[in-house]
């Protein structure tokens, strides 16, 4: 979504809500108003290979972080949805006034990356009448999430499926550190102990992507074993 129609959606937010209650409306939107990153762009970056980022074709000639700045008034709803939100700000009950006009707008987003994106048009929102199902699959595309792991990220979207998805992508990140030797961006803890957050971060690679990045993680990081002839490994 370009500026200007991100700009007439963010004034319709401010429009909804009366005067007295804006400073609870600032408090919403400086919620997600926060910089835009690609978690694949990082994790490559990390640990010095390519290929896994998948590029998208971004109407209007914008860039991916351009585009999903434009969906940020939507982005309000999604942090609604989930209950990200202070729990006495009295600007959310104005909003579901205008709840609809979002959800069409959001779809319509969603619709516009199918027509340039082929590899799109089988992937559908797990919630068709949810803002957030959609701000997931257009924040994945604009992150440059291969097909394969969106399509996996809504095939588990009950409960179960997804802790079994979170718990393979811990399994896949210690898996990747202890090949390379690499790890997150530090963070302190509450104990003030210095920590890593996981090598794959705010991303769920599927069966598919994990092993490719298996195959170019041991070739850079472990040539002279995996590299060798099966026979030989197995007198090794």
């Amino acid at each position: 979504m370009d500026k200007a129609k991100s700009l007439l959606l963010k004034q319709k937010l401010y429009r909804t809500v009366p005067e007295k209650y804006r400073g609870d409306m600032d408090e919403l939107y400086q919620k997600v108003d926060y910089p835009n990153y690609s978690p694949v762009r990082r994790f490559e970056n990390a640990v010095g290979i390519s290929g896994i980022y998948h590029a998208y074709n971004i109407p209007g000639s914008m860039t991916p972080e351009e585009y999903e700045a434009g969906i940020k008034p939507m982005r309000v709803f999604e942090m609604i949805e989930r209950g990200y939100y202070p729990a006495l700000n009295r600007a959310v009950d104005y909003l579901f006034d205008i709840y609809d006009d979002f959800l069409k707008e959001i779809k319509t987003c969603y619709v516009e990356l199918q027509e340039c994106n082929p590899e799109l048009k089988n992937i559908k929102p797990y919630n068709t009448e949810e803002i957030r199902s959609y701000v997931a699959l257009i924040s994945g595309v604009c992150s440059g999430f291969p097909p394969e792991d969106i399509a996996a990220f809504v095939a588990a979207r009950d409960p179960a499926a997804n802790e079994c998805l979170n718990r393979r992508k811990a399994e896949m990140s210690e898996e990747i550190e202890k090949i390379t030797g690499k790890h997150g961006e530090k963070f302190i803890n509450l104990q003030g102990k210095t920590r890593h957050y996981p090598l794959i971060d705010n991303w769920c690679p599927s069966e598919q992507t994990y092993q490719k990045i298996l195959g170019k993680v041991r070739q850079k990081y472990s040539p002279a074993h995996y590299c060798r002839p099966v026979e030989v490994q197995q007198r090794a």
